[in-house]
């Protein structure tokens, strides 16, 4: 359970587990409903090997919901629960920053970077998720010259 939403383990039609990430119904607004709409919509344009991506996005009964591949840990849960080894530690910060500099290059700033937002899928590579509070970033013209902001 998050500021914005709240993830649970389902099964699709085919019997695949999935996550779905399901808007607070105790905080649904329309501003929240944009801000849900615009996390799923910038999830599926930064596609990459490591950063979740978004299977589906739709509404039920008017509150939004999106689904994503299921991620067994987080890099907090890894910690908390057997450890890590040095080398396991250093691939999967690899895999991230290699995640967050693609988000980088498209002018996307994360802003919820943490332990618990790094997912581990079963080959043991980081994937960030967790992009409700992801910010594009346009570049800025000063007098000719553009610089990234």
């Amino acid at each position: 359970k998050g500021g914005m939403g709240e993830v649970y383990r389902a099964m699709d039609f085919l019997g695949r587990p999935r996550a779905i990430k399901i808007t607070r119904i105790d905080r649904l607004t329309d501003q929240l409903k944009k801000r849900f709409f615009q996390e799923a919509r910038g999830m599926d344009r930064l596609k990459h090997d490591h950063l979740v991506p978004i299977l589906e996005y739709s509404e039920h009964l008017g509150v939004p919901y999106f689904t994503m591949n299921v991620y067994e840990m987080s890099v907090k849960d890894l910690i908390e629960k057997q450890g890590m080894t040095q080398q396991s530690a250093f691939q999967i910060f690899r895999d991230s920053v290699s995640g967050l500099a693609h988000l980088h290059s498209l002018n996307y700033v994360h802003r919820d970077f943490k332990p618990g937002n790094i997912l581990v899928d079963a080959n043991s590579r980081g994937i960030v998720s967790d992009f409700g509070l992801i910010k594009h970033l346009a570049p800025i013209d000063l007098d000719g010259i553009t610089v990234d902001n």
